[in-house]
């Protein structure tokens, strides 16, 4: 049974750790990886530390990834999420394959012409740029970008998002 419940998010540094606090039992830590790679190839690297590509399912998560890196201009740029477009003869939609969800397109901040209209072979970045909101990009897979990876541990006092920078 899903129930909804209502949280006031906290913001605190901690020795170049940012830590994003809320009052339920799960911790999400999230390490962003400024080296290029194509999507797959990211989405390896995550897999290979027991992590998995960022997924932006939640109002909540891209907020408080905002408030992060509103304040850390340097690391304005694109960063692979787990979003994907499958294009199966059934599917046609982009999901965010970290979390096995759909992706609603009318709730993501998409940046300009997006998503764009062939949407073959694309997945999702999150893009940064200085003075801009974040949003989301469709890109060729292809691509080389930095890519950001995150992993969900179950405790039973609070909720953390911690901002690792390599």
């Amino acid at each position: 049974m899903q129930q909804n419940i209502h949280f006031q998010p906290h913001l605190r540094r901690t020795s170049g750790i940012y830590v994003f606090s809320e009052p339920l039992i799960h911790l999400l830590k999230i390490v962003l990886y400024q080296n290029n790679f194509t999507w797959e190839e990211a989405k390896q690297s995550c897999e290979k530390i027991g992590f998995k590509l960022l997924s932006l399912e939640s109002a909540e998560k891209f907020g408080c990834l905002n408030d992060i890196f509103l304040r850390k201009p340097h690391l304005a740029r694109s960063h692979w999420t787990s979003g994907v477009y499958f294009d199966c003869q059934e599917q046609r939609k982009f999901s965010w394959c970290g979390v096995g969800e759909d992706l609603d397109e009318s709730k993501v901040t998409w940046g300009a012409n997006q998503p764009p209209a062939n949407k073959a072979g694309t997945c999702l970045s999150l893009v940064l740029a200085p003075g801009k909101m974040p949003h989301i990009q469709a890109q060729d897979c292809n691509n080389k970008l930095s890519y950001i990876c995150e992993v969900s541990i179950f405790y039973s006092s609070a909720q953390n998002v911690e901002i690792i920078l390599f």
